[in-house]
């Protein structure tokens, strides 16, 4: 019997071929952007996102901060959060919380709502807080530092019309007798924690005086304060204060020509203030990227380095590296300062 071949090899080719289209389906099944230019074919970025990955933000992102409305502290967490809220569209609100020198909204952030949407500005006194004993909450731990915002070394300034002309004054006044010191805080904040490594340093008798706004604070007995830089600057340019010592090794430009601890003969180098951002470490790691990206982004942007020029804070090299490990380094140098 003579068998036509062709006919015989047709049923063969046709199991062949849907064995074929089934590997191909199964294929695509397990690759969601195969052939669709998803992330298999372009390649997944940081900020991709899956079929799997919730929509970012959700609701408006509130940052809230350990201060009253119209104080440095919230004008830096109007910019920042402004700033965000371009970089990562959505809406943003500033919620201050002040209390007890910013422990109060730090003791109170883990019972906010919703991860992801409640950023926490935290700070030099909370650091200060927690090397003094004031607080057992350690927001280098408890939460999660994301972004280092600003470093300002500290500046005493003296009322325009105080008897103090220039540093060398102050000096002769504090070795002689007694200079009150207004500062923002309790004796366990860190202008009054740096004015005690000033007294240390230098061989003066200060007694820090708390006070409320950077006005109050060159307003006691002696007509001086200390106060971070963009506190300083702000009553210089108002014609309120002048600037007498920048605590620090290097010259700041913004106050240029007014000596530093290095300049003035000493070692002590103070403690700077520092103002950052911190998350609920229960973020998922996909909003903590998306975090990271916009807040590093945010401070690169025009509208967040004008805020960073008008405050006086140009030029003024901050951390880089991680944002946790560099406020929690400040708790050992407050504890030196408190005698710890």
């Amino acid at each position: 019997m003579t068998l036509n071949m062709g006919l015989a090899r047709r049923p063969l080719l046709l199991v062949m071929l849907m064995a074929l289209i089934g590997v191909a389906v199964i294929a695509c099944k397990g690759d969601p952007g195969a052939g669709k230019g998803g992330p298999s074919a372009q390649g997944k970025g940081e900020n991709d996102f899956t079929l799997s990955t919730p929509v970012y933000p959700q609701e408006i992102i509130q940052f809230t901060v350990g201060a009253a409305d119209g104080t440095f502290e919230t004008d830096f967490t109007n910019a920042i959060s402004a700033a965000f809220g371009v970089v990562l569209p959505g809406e943003v609100a500033v919620v201050p919380e002040p209390g007890a020198n910013g422990v109060t909204v730090a003791e109170s952030f883990e019972d906010k709502p919703t991860v992801g949407h409640w950023m926490l500005v935290i700070n030099s006194d909370q650091i200060a807080a927690i090397a003094t004993g004031v607080t057992e909450i350690d927001v280098t731990r408890k939460y999660l530092p994301t972004a280092t915002g600003t470093l300002e070394p500290f500046v005493f300034v003296a009322a325009t019309g105080s008897a103090f002309s220039n540093w060398d004054d102050v000096v002769a006044a504090g070795s002689s007798g007694s200079v009150t010191v207004g500062v923002k805080g309790p004796d366990t904040g860190a202008a009054a924690l740096n004015a005690a490594g000033i007294a240390d340093a230098f061989e003066l008798t200060l007694v820090t005086i708390p006070a409320g706004d950077p006005e109050a604070r060159i307003a006691t007995a002696d007509g001086l304060g200390l106060l971070p830089l963009g506190e300083a600057v702000a009553l210089v340019k108002s014609g309120a204060g002048t600037a007498m010592l920048v605590l620090g090794p290097s010259e700041v430009a913004s106050l240029a020509g007014v000596p530093t601890t290095a300049s003035a003969g000493s070692s002590f180098e103070g403690v700077p203030y520092l103002r950052g951002i911190a998350i609920s470490r229960q973020t998922p790691q996909f909003l903590k990227d998306r975090i990271n990206a916009a807040l590093r982004n945010g401070k690169a942007s025009a509208p967040y380095q004008t805020f960073i020029t008008d405050s006086g804070l140009a030029g003024i090299d901050i951390p880089a590296g991680d944002a946790g490990l560099t406020f929690r380094s400040q708790i050992a140098e407050f504890q030196a300062l408190a005698g710890q």
